[in-house]
């Protein structure tokens, strides 16, 4: 366990506080982690789940939720869509949070929600950085659809935020890769749509955001020609290993850290 000093042990006592807000029923407002150079909320009461809810840096909202997607083969041999279920309860321990979610059919209604996987998320909270390790539990035998379809964590990334901004990366492989991130995107016209191992964010001399993927994952950071674009983290598996079975696990996942250009 990671020991904490004088100033995370105020981060966490930030984290714990509860804020009320204007009204007649006085709710709280979602807990914060106050990091050196970033701010996360994991909690959003409004949309009833917990995790990475924003995550801002620099006065950037960077990502805005969290949440695995992935897809599979039924019976028929079809592709079948699935969505990591909104949760609200999460524990704390040391500096970590962790939650557990169930994997369903996507925009299934909620009594007909079968459970595919069990998604357990450990988010470790450091002052300039975060590390997130995701284990996917079989609920049942599976056969995923794809390689970048075995439980994608999919972080939505704010545009507007990070538009002008340099990204850089290292190719699977080791060849580098680099961009400007565009006001307004066309897919088209989009280079960086690459499975990497790592990607850097610069804005001028105020910001850096480094994302690296853990030895077992791969990154993408992904437009689809609109407002937002997502940074998926997913596990590095083989065609091979698309079938599994019930109670085999899955890990991946990565570490974001926050400072300056260098």
């Amino acid at each position: 366990m990671i020991s904490m000093n004088k100033a995370m042990m105020s981060a966490f006592a930030a984290v714990l506080s509860m804020v009320s807000v204007c009204g007649a029923e006085k709710k709280p407002a979602a807990p914060v982690f106050k990091g050196s150079r970033y701010e996360c909320m994991i909690f959003d009461r409004y949309r009833k789940d917990s995790g990475i809810m924003k995550l801002s840096s620099c006065g950037k909202t960077l990502f805005f939720g969290d949440k695995v997607y992935a897809a599979c083969k039924g019976t028929d041999g079809k592709q079948i869509s699935l969505a990591e279920q909104s949760d609200v309860q999460y524990k704390w321990k040391g500096n970590v949070l962790s939650n557990e979610k169930l994997l369903c059919v996507r925009n299934a209604q909620a009594e007909s929600k079968e459970a595919f996987a069990k998604i357990k998320r450990k988010i470790r909270f450091s002052p300039d950085r975060i590390d997130i390790e995701i284990t996917v539990t079989n609920l049942q035998d599976l056969t995923w659809a794809q390689t970048w379809l075995v439980c994608t964590e999919t972080l939505a990334v704010v545009t507007k935020s990070v538009a002008g901004m340099h990204i850089s990366g290292t190719m699977i492989d080791n060849q580098p890769i680099n961009s400007i991130i565009p006001k307004k995107f066309d897919k088209s016209k989009w280079g960086f749509n690459k499975i990497v191992k790592n990607m850097n964010l610069t804005d001028s001399e105020q910001f850096s955001m480094t994302v690296t993927a853990l030895p077992n994952s791969l990154l993408s950071f992904v437009n689809y020609g609109g407002t937002y674009c997502d940074l998926k983290v997913f596990p590095n598996i083989k065609p091979i290993e698309l079938k599994q079975k019930a109670g085999q696990e899955t890990k991946f996942g990565c570490t974001i850290e926050f400072g300056k250009p260098e």
